[in-house]
C-alpha cells in the first residue's frame, strides 16, 4: 500500500471514489439478478399450477363425457326385458356406432354371459367372471369402475387397447329382476391427445395412475 499513502489526496480520492462505484454496480448487479430470480421462479410456479389446474379440467372433463354415456346406456338398460332384448340391442349398436370413442356396449349376466353387446363379431369369452371390468364392477356396486387400458376382451380376439367402464345393473327377463354387469369400452386414443396436448415443456412428462397403483398412461 506504499504507492497509495505516495499519491496525491485528490487521486486517492479518485480511487476511493471509483471503488465505491464498482462496489455499487456490484451490488445492484446482484440485487437485480436475485430479483429476476425471484421474479422467474414465482413465473415458473405460477405457469406449473395453472398447467396442472388444466390439465385436471380436461381430464375431469373427459371423465364426466365417459359417464355420461354411461348413465345413459343404464338407463336403457333398466328397461330392458325378453320381448325387448333386440330393440335395446339396436339402441347399444347405434349409440356405439354414433360415438366414435365408444368401441362396444354389452349387458353381462353374473355367471359371465354376454346378454346383449354392440359388438358385429362377437366371440365369448369364457373367462369374464375373471376380467378387472367385471370383478371392480361386482366388488365395488352403486359406483363406475374404471379400468387402466388393455386390449379389449369382452370378446375373444380382441386387437384395441380400451377403457373399460363398468356397473353393476339389474335387468328384467322372463319378468324376473336379475343382476348383470354393464360394460362400456372406449379407445384410449382421448387420453393419448389430451395428454400430449399438455405443454410440459421440452424435458415434462405426465404420468397418470389409477387408485390401484395401476399405470394408466
Amino acid at each position: 500500500m506504499k504507492w497509495f499513502n505516495q499519491m496525491s489526496l485528490g487521486n486517492k480520492l479518485r480511487i476511493l471514489f471509483m471503488g465505491l462505484i464498482l462496489l455499487s454496480v456490484i451490488a445492484t448487479a446482484y440485487f437485480s439478478l436475485s430479483q429476476t430470480a425471484k421474479t422467474m421462479n414465482t413465473i415458473i410456479t405460477n405457469s406449473s399450477k395453472e398447467i396442472n389446474k388444466q390439465i385436471i379440467l380436461n381430464y375431469e372433463k373427459y371423465v364426466d363425457d365417459i359417464r355420461a354415456h354411461a348413465t345413459y346406456i343404464e338407463s336403457q338398460t333398466k328397461l330392458v326385458n325378453y320381448a325387448t332384448i333386440d330393440e335395446l340391442e339396436s339402441i347399444f349398436k347405434q349409440y356405439a356406432s354414433s360415438n366414435i370413442d365408444i368401441t362396444s356396449i354389452s349387458l353381462v349376466s353374473q355367471d359371465g354371459s354376454a346378454i346383449i353387446t354392440s359388438l358385429t363379431n362377437y366371440y365369448p369369452n369364457p373367462d369374464i367372471q375373471t376380467l378387472d371390468w367385471f370383478v371392480g364392477a361386482t366388488e365395488n356396486e352403486g359406483t363406475y369402475y374404471f379400468t387402466p387400458p388393455h386390449m379389449e376382451n369382452i370378446s375373444l380376439y380382441g386387437t384395441r387397447y380400451v377403457i373399460s367402464i363398468s356397473k353393476p345393473v339389474e335387468y328384467s327377463m322372463f319378468g324376473e329382476k336379475r343382476k348383470g354387469v354393464l360394460v362400456i369400452d372406449v379407445t384410449d386414443e382421448d387420453i393419448q391427445t389430451i395428454a400430449k396436448q399438455t405443454n410440459l415443456g421440452e424435458t415434462g412428462h405426465m404420468i397418470i395412475i389409477s387408485d390401484e397403483g395401476d399405470l394408466v398412461f
